[in-house]
Order: structure tokens, then sequence, then C-alpha cells
């Protein structure tokens, strides 16, 4: 499977004075798989170390002498160790704090060398052992699971992706390529985007790829044990299976238990958003950027790692699966979800910004807008449509008060303009900025 992620880790390869990178992400996102992929086929030497199933090495990271780490590293894989034609991987680094303060040293004291760093559960270890690296030591790269775009590659219609990134606004779309991309989205939205799902969904078909993110969803709940230390288990998978149920709604603590302390949860919500299973749609004013100046830290919605996983816990079945009906598939609260998703990962691999949105509360002036992003220096609104039409009272509000040139619906329907307003087919979320831009 190739993923966007591998262009710049390429760019990075040739660098002679490479920054070291922590690969962080959720766990089963591909993290491991596209290094290890990487690493082949870019480097001489390829040296992967992973510390919870081969513990010998934690022996090489005893010190945080560079010198001496190679020279353990070499003996044990009896691999030479050079700047330029070797990349050294370490996997599940959360296991040797020392190991994760060395990766600074590798710049300052091994010029030319390529190391990479990842593990599930790192995020958790920068926050208990309280690392600081210092600024321009460490590069920090944020990988999610796969985009529409990355889906299409790994069914082989990269003729369809490269289609939907020459839409333009003077060229009508068929009906015919419409209908047929939303057909792959509709996929998309049962399957969602962690690998191995989409691996067994290529390969087997929606049904065995259902086993899978079952699979997976225990697998969550298998590692809340490992953080039950800092947060209480149950209050862990209460958040993370009922949060699901209200996704495109206000978060409330008392919508998941109402007989457990809001503290307590909210811990529990903290680390699953550090952890990067749940993220969070922050209201902001709306009124310039950066959005997080006028953020509420109270007001927040909540959208999860996947679509594929929000549809088995909210328990798709077969019968709606293999049905024709896009409707049962695409119901509100997943386009939100799905929309949320591809906001992100259109962002760059260096960042891990969070997601906002607009409201305006009274008795006879309510109003919410969905998301709101930015195209350079503009903030634009956006609205969510599962079916292919509705009001967008909200979004017109929005533009209204803060005398916003345009709006951006995400819908069922083919790209066109009305107005103000560009309405963007779901399956081209990923063009929005390149088509405000030629909008405006």
């Amino acid at each position: 499977m190739q993923r966007n992620i591998e262009k710049e880790l390429i760019h990075w390869s040739k660098e002679s004075k490479p920054l070291p990178i922590i690969l962080r992400g959720a766990r089963q996102v591909g993290k491991s798989f596209t290094i290890r992929k990487f690493g082949q086929e870019n480097f001489k030497n390829f040296i992967e170390i992973n510390f919870e199933t081969m513990p010998e090495f934690l022996d090489c990271f005893k010190t945080t002498n560079v010198d001496e780490i190679c020279t353990a590293l070499e003996i044990k894989t009896l691999k030479k160790i050079s700047a330029k034609n070797t990349l050294i991987f370490i996997d599940e680094i959360q296991e040797s704090p020392i190991a994760l303060r060395s990766l600074r040293s590798f710049y300052e004291n091994k010029t030319g060398l390529h190391v990479i760093a990842a593990g599930s559960l790192l995020e958790f270890l920068l926050k208990k052992e309280e690392i600081s690296i210092p600024v321009g030591r460490i590069h920090y790269l944020f990988m999610r699971p796969m985009s529409f775009y990355e889906f299409l590659l790994a069914k082989g219609a990269k003729i369809k992706l490269d289609y939907i990134k020459n839409l333009n606004l003077k060229t009508p779309v068929s009906t015919s390529i419409h209908k047929d991309l939303l057909k792959d989205l509709r996929d998309f939205l049962l399957c969602g985007g962690m690998p191995l799902v989409v691996y067994e969904y290529l390969n087997r078909g929606i049904l065995e790829a259902f086993k899978i993110q079952k699979s997976l969803i225990n697998t969550y709940k298998d590692d809340f044990g490992k953080y039950s230390k800092i947060s209480h288990h149950a209050y862990l998978e209460q958040v993370f299976m009922k949060s699901s149920k209200y996704i495109g709604s206000k978060f409330k603590y008392s919508n998941v238990n109402q007989d457990v302390k809001s503290r307590d949860l909210k811990n529990a919500l903290e680390l699953l958003c550090l952890a990067g299973v749940i993220h969070k749609v922050i209201r902001t004013s709306g009124a310039g950027l950066p959005f997080e100046a006028e953020a509420s830290d109270k007001d927040f919605k909540v959208i999860h790692l996947d679509v594929g996983l929000v549809q088995n816990i909210l328990g798709m079945n077969e019968e709606i699966a293999l049905g024709e009906d896009f409707h049962s598939i695409a119901a509100g609260a997943i386009t939100e979800q799905f929309a949320g998703q591809e906001i992100l990962s259109a962002k760059d691999f260096y960042t891990n910004d969070s997601l906002y949105y607009w409201e305006r509360s009274g008795s006879n002036q309510s109003a919410e807008v969905d998301y709101l992003v930015n195209v350079g220096s503009r903030v634009v609104p956006v609205e969510v449509k599962s079916g292919k039409r509705g009001k967008l009272r909200s979004l017109l509000s929005f533009m209204k008060q803060y005398e916003s040139p345009i709006g951006i619906k995400f819908s069922q329907e083919a790209l066109y303009t009305d107005k103000d307003i560009l309405s963007i087919p779901l399956y081209a979320i990923a063009e929005y900025r390149r088509l405000v831009k030629e909008f405006l």
C-alpha cells in the first residue's frame, strides 16, 4: 500500500544532515509497515529494532553515547552503520526512555545518519517522563489512517484519483463518473482507512473486513489497561465506545455515564485524544486566525480515529452493507466523521492541528457550522450534508456576520457553485483549498 507520507520520507532521506524523526500516531495506522517499506526501498542497510519483540536490544541503549550505541547495534545485527547508507528504525521506543532521549544525540554527534522512532503509546511516555527535546533536534511527523485518496490507490484506481485531482469549476462532472465515485466513497465509509482492514476488504470482501474492525476495536480496549495507571480502565472504554453515538453533537460527559464524575471522564477523554484515538472539534468564534486564540475549552464535539471503526461500533450489519442505499451508510454523523478525517488528512505531516467549528447561541438566533477551515489567511465555513439537498441557514448566517465571500458545502452532489457557495462532492474534500482559490 502506498502512503502519502512516503514522499515526505523520501525527501528526508536525501538530506545530508537529517534530523531524527519521531513518527507519531495511533496504533494500527500503518507506521511500522510504512517505515519498513520505505527503509528497504531507499537504503542499502536497513536496521529494524522492536523493543517489545526484541528486548535484548534494550541493552544497546543503556547509554546516550551514539558511538557506543552504533557499535553495539553493528555487533548484534552484523550490519555496518554508515551515514547516507543506513536507516535505523526503532519501533516501540516507549519501552526505553533512555533511547528516546538519545535521539537528539544522533543529530548532534552522528551527522548524516538517518534514524526514525515510533511507538504505539509514545505520547504517554512523553507525558509521563516529561521528556523535553530541544527545538531543531528532532522532527515530529504525524501519521493518520488511510485517506480516501490512499484507499483509491490501494484499489488500483489511480485513474480515478487523477480525475478528482483535476476537477475544476469550468468543466462539469459527468453523471456516470459522479455515480461511480460515490460507489467508491460508499465502500470507504464502510471499510474506513485502517490498513489491515483495507487489505482484508481488497482480498476477501467487506464482511471479512468487518471482522478485522472488531479485532482492532478489541485491541484498543486491551490497550486501555496500559493507560489504567493514569485513568480508570472502565472510563476509557466508556468514553471510547459511547462517544461514537454523539459525533456531530456537543460533547457532554453525562451522555457517557451520569454516575461518574465529569473530571474522571474528562481525564479519560484527554488520554484518548493524546493517543490519537479521538479528536476534538473545538468551538471558536470564527472572527479570525489562529482559531485557537478564541477557542473554548468547554465547548467541543468529537470525532473518532476512523469512520469504518465508528460504523462497526454503531452496529453496521451485513444487510445494510450489502444493500444499495447510500444514505443508510452515509448518515449525518458518519459524513461529518468522514469530513473531519479528510480535513485532517489534508494537513501537512508536521502538525497535529485541532479541528474547529462555529456556534452562535441564542433563543432566536442559534446557528452552528460543522467546521471552520483556513485557506491562506482566510476563514472559510464548512457545512457537511449527508444527502443531496439541505438548507444552509447556519452557513449563510456565518457568512453574513463575518462578511465571508465564500462558504463550502460538502455533500453527495457534484461539484458546482451557486453565488458565493462552493459545493464540493464528499469524495473531493481533499481538494477544498485548491478549489477555494480557484473560486476566489
